[in-house]
């Protein structure tokens, strides 16, 4: 009889630890920044994601941009580790390093010197091993691109959706509610809102991020800028 007692007491007091650890857990969740980031890293390598990304320029016009462009892909990648699917005056197909992209420069529509030209690329799908690499091919792709031809304007915007877990900046609350009761979320932030020692004013330009139901969103002028909130939000770190 005595052994029961004590076994009743061990699990009501293991009972009463857990219970209380709980309690500080979701506090520390729903209150404390630094403790829901240094979850989320630890969880992070369990997500997967998909990639949208969309680029524009602005630049002088140049009969021979399609020209150019290929031959950096051969100094990048070499002449046949790059296909061109499809030949249109104005639009054209490339596929490289398990990228596919659309670019369109259509110089019959511009009336004036400087032209608009798309970069289409097909969604892709990233894991938290391949992001890196994808964020480094990508940024060396850029720069590359960005040396090769002055563009007077430019916007990168990258889309992530989470595709095998809750998007992290969608809130606990919110989630708690049921995804099937939220018709609509959308919130901004500045980047610098997630790690104080950056920066996240250039030129006195403050770098959003848009947050929705299941996708974030990152807009800037400046690839490595929008790879490194990317980082940051793929594997806070």
């Amino acid at each position: 009889m005595d052994n029961i007692i004590e076994a009743i007491k061990s699990a009501f007091l293991l009972w009463t630890i857990f219970s209380t650890m709980a309690c500080f857990h979701l506090w520390f969740y729903n209150k404390n920044p630094k403790y829901y980031f240094f979850l989320l890293k630890i969880m992070s390598r369990w997500r997967d994601t998909n990639w949208h990304l969309n680029v524009s320029y602005e630049l002088q016009k140049d009969d021979r941009f399609y020209e150019k462009f290929e031959h950096l892909l051969e100094e990048l990648y070499g002449r046949g580790n790059y296909t061109r699917s499809f030949n249109l005056k104005n639009k054209k197909l490339y596929e490289f390093k398990n990228l596919t992209l659309i670019i369109e420069y259509d110089l019959d529509v511009s009336h004036t010197d400087k032209v608009e030209i798309d970069f289409h690329f097909n969604n892709v799908n990233v894991t938290y091993q391949g992001a890196m690499d994808m964020l480094n091919i990508l940024n060396e792709f850029f720069n590359r691109l960005e040396r090769t031809f002055t563009f007077d304007w430019k916007n990168y915007s990258l889309k992530i959706k989470f595709t095998s877990m809750h998007n992290p900046f969608y809130g606990l609350l919110i989630q708690r509610i049921g995804a099937e009761h939220v018709k609509h979320f959308e919130c901004f932030f500045s980047f610098s809102a997630l790690e104080a020692r950056h920066s996240g004013n250039r030129n006195g330009r403050q770098n959003m991020i848009s947050v929705y139901k299941d996708y974030i969103s990152i807009n800037d002028e400046e690839f490595d800028c929008v790879a490194q909130c990317a980082k940051k939000c793929l594997l806070m770190g």
